[in-house]
């Protein structure tokens, strides 16, 4: 169950995961729970030069860092 909206932080992570990875890569949802997991939906990334063709996906993937550091941006 989702309490924020959680677009911004979805996106923030989306280009902080693409220039940390070098290569496309896709979040289609992010949620943070009431405890502060956040657990990504649909996650792909594209190999390189090959955006359209992801070379990993995940359909659900749960992150191990807190609200306070999605937020604040510390979550390498």
């Amino acid at each position: 169950m989702a309490v924020l909206p959680t677009d911004w932080a979805r996106r923030r992570l989306e280009a902080r995961a693409c220039t940390a990875l070098g290569r496309p890569v896709a979040i289609a949802r992010l949620r943070v729970g009431i405890f502060g997991e956040v657990t990504l939906d649909r996650v792909s990334v594209a190999a390189p030069g090959h955006g359209s063709d992801p070379w990993l996906k995940a359909p659900r993937a749960r992150l191990d860092v807190g609200l306070a550091s999605l937020l604040f941006g510390r979550g390498e």
